[in-house]
């Protein structure tokens, strides 16, 4: 049986390459207990607050004849592909991420412009490459969904836009370079002061309420008493994410190179 590209895979070398350093001196790693020891000096990860980065990792369908139907709309030709959204009837993640970029978070779909094994192999074969051939759409510019029937956005490799159905709607592409961009900016205007244990011990806990106040507007639960465990806010926070906005929450930090 031939090897499939799965949501796994492609969301480990995305992460993997983010977690390495592909900015400016910065890098992004996802949050796991084991990197961070929350309000300790001096403990776990260093991290810069002040933007907190969402990631949901989509698989690509790869279109080739046009016979499609954004080619017959007159918006792409083949080769491009095409991802799709949940259903607003079946779920309301996505009016809960344009809720969650709505607070200042950075919130991505991000899909790769391939749809195979081999395509992913040769990416992360070259440095930085599944990054550099991967796009990313915003939840809020793609807009609130309309009706409960399916959408979906498709683009072409290397594009600096991508079409958003079943109305057609252009929403821009993305790249991995502005995120770390945008978190350099945030990070000397609004706090241009080195991070200590306080004020991320603070930060993190007003991520997490934010988190759990989307998920209790959206879908009527407690979601506080989800952390039964005597959990920190972070740990809390990235639960939330992964559990009922199907993202992975990423924290930007000073690469150590930029520190020497």
């Amino acid at each position: 049986m031939e090897a499939r590209l799965t949501e796994f895979s492609y969301g480990y070398c995305v992460t993997e390459e983010l977690a390495n350093g592909s900015g400016p001196g910065f890098k992004a790693a996802p949050y796991f207990p084991s990197l961070y020891a929350e309000g300790k000096e001096g403990g776990g990860f260093d991290v810069q607050i002040g933007s907190a980065l969402f990631l949901q990792f989509k698989l690509s369908e790869e279109l080739t004849r046009r016979s499609a139907t954004e080619t017959k709309k007159g918006l792409l030709e083949p080769i491009f592909f095409r991802f799709w959204l949940h259903r607003r009837d079946r779920s309301s993640q996505h009016k809960m991420l344009v809720e969650l970029e709505s607070k200042g978070n950075q919130v991505y779909y991000i899909a790769p412009e391939f749809a195979d094994l081999k395509s992913l192999d040769d990416a992360y074969n070259s440095p930085g490459g599944v990054l550099a051939r991967s796009a990313m759409f915003s939840p809020t510019e793609i807009g609130l969904l309309a009706d409960d029937r399916y959408h979906s956005l498709a683009f072409r490799p290397g594009g600096t836009f991508g079409w958003f159905l079943s109305a057609p709607k252009r929403v821009n592409v993305a790249r991995a370079s502005e995120l770390f961009q945008r978190a350099s900016r945030e990070r000397t205007v609004a706090h241009p002061e080195p991070t200590n244990a306080t004020s991320a011990q603070r930060w993190f806990g007003l991520l997490a309420v934010q988190i759990r106040q989307i998920i209790e507007h959206n879908r009527g639960e407690i979601a506080s008493r989800i952390n039964r465990l005597d959990r920190g806010p972070l740990e809390e926070a990235a639960y939330l994410a992964r559990t009922h906005f199907g993202c992975e929450l990423f924290l930007f930090a000073e690469s150590s190179t930029a520190r020497e």
